[in-house]
């Protein structure tokens, strides 16, 4: 698949389900989920404490 049509794809799956670029940083190590809705991870903090927020923007950079 090219980059085009993935990124179209992608762009469709935002649209239906939300962005999908926030966290949830429970109080212990093990509860940690990234690359979630804001709903689900404002849920995960209203239930179990820890910290929701947004996750920062991937660099396009390729590592350099």
């Amino acid at each position: 698949m090219k980059p085009a049509t993935l990124d179209a794809f992608r762009a469709i799956a935002d649209t239906m389900i939300g962005a999908a670029d926030w966290q949830w940083i429970g109080p212990h190590a093990s509860q940690r989920h990234f690359g979630i809705t804001r709903e689900r991870a404002e849920a995960f903090a209203a239930r179990h404490g820890g910290e929701a927020r947004q996750m920062a923007p991937a660099s396009t950079e390729g590592g350099r």
